[in-house]
C-alpha cells in the first residue's frame, strides 16, 4: 500500500493591488541617515506589503512597498518604501538624468 504524502498547505494569496508595477519617486528616511535627505529615488513596485489583522488574514492597510530601484547604480537593488515617503505614483517610468535608459 502506498504511503500517503503529505503536501504543504499553499501560501496564503497575496491581494491584489493596481499598484504592483507602478513607478515611484521617494526620499530615504531620515533614520537611514541619506547624505543627501532631499534627493528622490525612483523605482518600480514589485510587491505591496500588508498588515493584517490578528483576527483574520484580511490585510488592513498598506505597510510598505517593496520595489525594484531605477537609479544608475542600485539597478540590482530593492527598497522597502514606507507610504509617508512617496512623493509621486505614476504609470509612466519617471524621467530623470540618474536613471538608467
Amino acid at each position: 500500500m502506498a504511503e500517503p504524502t503529505r503536501e504543504e498547505p499553499p501560501p496564503s494569496p497575496q491581494p491584489h493591488s493596481p499598484l504592483i508595477g507602478m513607478y515611484l519617486t521617494y526620499v530615504l528616511p531620515p533614520d537611514e541617515n541619506p547624505t543627501f535627505p532631499a534627493q528622490q529615488w525612483h523605482g518600480r513596485v514589485k510587491k505591496v506589503l500588508w498588515t493584517y489583522s490578528n483576527m483574520s488574514n484580511v490585510p488592513q492597510r498598506v505597510r510598505g512597498f517593496l520595489v525594484d530601484i531605477l537609479d544608475e547604480g542600485w539597478t540590482d537593488d530593492e527598497d522597502v518604501v514606507c507610504p509617508s515617503h512617496i512623493l509621486e505614483i505614476s504609470p509612466l517610468p519617471p524621467e530623470n538624468p540618474r536613471l538608467r535608459p
